[in-house]
């Protein structure tokens, strides 16, 4: 810099964001989670409107093809389903639907690497997620994990199953 030049000033105009930031008060931790949690309860009776459609639409796509096949296609649209139940069911403390969901899930994997890919586990899925849906009564605990354990040898039965040639 050369003697006698001045340095360029700049200039940032008022920003309204730190201007709140800047200021004390607001709500504590506390107060933000409670507020979150109230939030989150807010939205149960449709949180679970939507998880009885997802559980419905899987129950139509299986039912539809009983002893028949489903497609990639079908089956994605049927992956996609449970993971809403999953990530509903997880929200609201529903661990038996939560686990049955992520037991379909996995089962979606395996039926994809399988052509043709049969139906009847599908629907043996979508009556154990019609068993745990919120609508229903709940079920016993050493019931509810009977079911769970059928499910999971119907996915050990599919996960054991080489892939076959496209």
């Amino acid at each position: 810099m050369k003697a006698g030049t001045k340095k360029a000033s700049s200039f940032l105009p008022p920003n309204a964001l730190k201007a709140l930031l800047s200021r004390p008060g607001g709500k504590t931790r506390d107060e933000a989670i409670a507020a979150a949690l109230a939030g989150i309860e807010s939205l149960r009776s449709v949180s679970m409107e939507a998880v009885e459609r997802a559980v419905d639409a899987i129950e139509v796509a299986a039912r539809r093809n009983t002893h028949e096949t489903l497609s990639a296609d079908q089956l994605e649209q049927v992956a996609r389903d449970a993971d809403l139940i999953i990530t509903l069911a997880g929200t609201y403390g529903i661990a038996n639907l939560d686990a049955a969901g992520r037991s379909l899930c996995d089962l979606v994997r395996s039926l994809l690497k399988v052509a043709p890919c049969p139906a009847e586990p599908v629907v043996v899925h979508a009556r154990a997620l019609k068993l745990f849906a919120p609508s229903k009564p709940p079920i016993g605990n050493e019931q509810a994990q009977m079911v769970l354990q059928e499910l999971g040898k119907i996915r050990t039965h599919f996960d054991a199953m080489p892939p076959t040639a496209a």
